[in-house]
């Protein structure tokens, strides 16, 4: 369960459009970053456990909240563009947008960005 303001702020996004939290994997940093910084080394670490996790689970879809999550798992910073991105690799649909901590500090993106929770959705 998400914890927190970003957490609530997430849980209710997806209850806006009917997907219950307890349906999706949420929140899957294995490595929490000291200071919102991930050394490079660090993320590959991390990113191991993930990959494990995306192949056990199979699962339809892997959203990517903010930056560090895009680059851990993408391993491409240039192609983060701060908004709706998406792209299928395996089967699997990978969608990234915001974090909802950044959307809190920003109110004006809120709208926007639950679009892009909405549409992310949609390609499922």
């Amino acid at each position: 369960m998400p914890l927190g303001r970003s957490g609530e702020l997430l849980v209710s996004a997806l209850g806006d459009l009917g997907i219950d939290e307890m349906a999706a994997y949420i929140n899957v940093v294995r490595c929490h970053p000291i200071d919102n910084k991930l050394p490079a080394r660090a993320a590959r670490l991390c990113a191991t456990f993930l990959y494990r996790d995306i192949e056990r689970l199979d699962p339809e879809m892997v959203l990517l909240l903010g930056k560090t999550a895009f680059v851990a798992v993408l391993g491409n910073e240039a192609k983060w563009a701060g908004t709706l991105w998406e792209y299928e690799f395996d089967g699997t649909i990978y969608a990234a947008t915001w974090h909802p901590a950044y959307v809190l500090r920003r109110p004006n993106l809120e709208k926007e960005w639950r679009g892009h929770i909405a549409l992310a959705a949609s390609l499922l």
